[in-house]
């Protein structure tokens, strides 16, 4: 965060929640929900950048700090991860999907505080528009 202060740098952060987890675990059982998260942890971790920073951000959802990146880009990203988790069946019957939002320094965003808010407020705007789908400022 400093780093990009300092030198003007892009920093972006993407929020993820998993789309309906708490009735997926209620109909398939606890191991099928933890087996769900490793699931999306791998997609995850599998297609980001070694400078990238994941961690679950608590119950189903997870937290990524993009650095070197812009809103356009985190975006991108965000919508990459949903398509590819949108495949996934573990049982054959219920296809997982995932909610994304996504938030970058810059125009009003100065502060940490500013951008986890900024990014939550993304990914509610993305379940509260159907679920399954990344959303950022500016984003339709």
């Amino acid at each position: 965060i400093e780093r990009a202060r300092r030198y003007e740098r892009g920093l972006a952060l993407a929020m993820i929640d998993i789309d309906h987890f708490k009735q997926y675990n209620d109909r398939n059982g606890h191991r099928a929900g933890d087996q769900a998260l490793v699931a999306v942890a791998r997609i995850i971790g599998d297609r980001s950048r070694a400078h990238d920073v994941v961690a679950r951000y608590g119950g189903e959802e997870f937290a990524i700090i993009l650095p070197e990146t812009a809103v356009e880009g985190a975006h991108a990203f965000g919508d990459k991860l949903r398509t590819a988790v949108e495949g996934v069946s573990l049982d054959g019957e219920d296809p997982l999907t995932i909610s994304v939002g996504v938030a970058a320094f810059g125009m009003n965003i100065t502060a940490t505080s500013q951008l986890v808010d900024a990014a939550d407020a993304e990914l509610y705007r993305a379940k509260s528009l159907g679920r399954n789908r990344t959303c950022s400022p500016g984003s339709a």
